[in-house]
Order: C-alpha cells, then structure tokens, then sequence
C-alpha cells in the first residue's frame, strides 16, 4: 500500500479525484474495502475529515466502508446538477485558450448524463473570440 499515490483531494471535482484514486489501488493491487478505506481516509484533507464523524472513527459497523466513506464525501462534496450548469452558463471566456481547451473544460461542467445539445454548442461558440467562431 506504500506504493499507491494519491494526489490532493479535489473539492470541486470528488468524483474525479476518487476515479484517480481507485486507478491508483487498482494498478497497485490494493482491492480489499477495508484498506481502500483505510487509504482514502488518510489522504483526505483535516477538514474533509472531521465533516465525516462516525465514519472517520473507523471502518467497524460497515460491511462495505469504502463504499461508505466514498458515498459521503460525494454527498458533502460533489456539485449538484444545477451547480454544474451555472458553472456553465456562467462560464468566462478564456483570453488565449484553444477551442479544443475551452470545450473540454465546458464539457466537464455537463451533467454526466447529458449529451451536449445546441444550446451547449451556442455557450461554447459566444465565449470563443469572434475571429475563431467563423473558422470553428
């Protein structure tokens, strides 16, 4: 287990810092939920902690405690839907970004489960500057 390395929790994305992290013991051989918990809740920052309580005291009680502590950090953590697409529609316009860049970073405030539609594409196209849009 010394082997697997977690980078710094990701406030803003939980969900993703937790895909890492499960790539992370995956390649490293660390299956067992009770050391994943154990891994995880180590790596996890002072304040994301004490938010946590009974289940920062340890993994007794829980026949799955990674699966707990994942499920509760994701629901103290992770945006909402709505938050998601007010990120989105809210979303600044990059001076000198690719429009390769700019999409990839507005498509990772969607929704999992929503397909980009025209509206995604007319958000994306206006913060574009105006000489890249005829050519985009």
């Amino acid at each position: 287990m010394d082997r697997v390395k977690l980078g710094e929790f990701f406030r803003s994305r939980p969900s993703t810092w937790f895909n890492l992290a499960e790539a992370s013991c995956h390649r490293n051989h660390v299956v067992e939920a009770r050391d994943k918990y154990y891994l995880i809740l180590s790596s996890l920052p002072d304040e994301v902690v004490k938010k946590l309580g009974p289940l920062a005291d340890g993994s007794q009680g829980y026949d799955d405690p990674y699966t707990a502590l994942k499920t509760r950090v994701l629901e103290l953590y992770a945006p909402t839907a709505w938050e998601d697409l007010d990120g989105l529609l809210h979303y600044k316009e990059l001076a000198n970004a690719r429009p390769f860049a700019l999409l990839t970073e507005m498509l990772a405030l969607l929704p999992t489960n929503e397909p980009p539609g025209m509206l995604f594409k007319a958000l994306w196209l206006s913060r574009l500057p105006s000489d890249m849009r005829s050519h985009v």
